[in-house]
């Protein structure tokens, strides 16, 4: 993707790609205010009310971020949990499996 569609995506989002398989009729990636996101057809699963929510359960965690070293994550989807992570730990160590 280029830099001019990228810098579209703060006006309106834009569809990177859109799939579908027999446990998902519809799934996109579209990038909107030069993030991506991952849409099913009624759930946003990248900085919407999901990405809200995990930050509301790292805050009542009170986990001490600076004594985590490395993270697994199982599902990577859009990276917006990793990016969440570096926020608390931008020396934090993060490993993911799955897509």
């Amino acid at each position: 993707m280029n830099k001019p569609d990228c810098c579209l995506s703060y006006l309106y989002p834009i569809t990177v790609e859109r799939v579908s398989s027999e446990y998902n009729p519809f799934l996109e990636v579209v990038i909107s205010g030069w993030k991506f996101l991952l849409n099913r057809r009624n759930a946003n699963y990248s900085y919407g009310s999901l990405h809200i929510l995990f930050k509301k359960v790292f805050r009542k965690l009170k986990l001490n971020w600076e004594n985590i070293e490395d993270v697994l994550i199982l599902g990577f989807g859009t990276g917006f949990v990793s990016e969440t992570i570096l926020k608390y730990n931008p020396s934090c160590t993060i490993a993911w499996y799955g897509s």
